[in-house]
């Protein structure tokens, strides 16, 4: 159940991704009461180069320059990097 999780934890969400849309993302999201949590939505208003899609979150032609540093510092941050 979602409200048990305590382990820190990071959404990443992608504007285009059709496999896990925001809405399926954010009502997740919305029922982790009790885990520090942080979300990164790869979009061109958040100042990525596109709206990125379900595959474009890893293996995207811009993730590495644009995705990766925010990963390692979500990592870092917790303890975990």
């Amino acid at each position: 159940v979602a409200a048990d999780i305590k382990t820190p934890w990071l959404s990443v969400v992608g504007p285009a991704d059709l496999k896990c849309p925001p809405d399926t993302e954010e009502w997740t999201y919305a029922r982790l009461s009790r885990a520090p949590k942080s979300r990164i939505v790869c979009s061109r208003a958040e100042g990525f180069e596109h709206d990125y899609g379900h595959v474009d979150l890893v293996l995207g032609y811009n993730a590495e320059k644009e995705l990766w540093p925010k990963l390692e510092e979500f990592l870092v941050s917790t303890g975990r990097g």
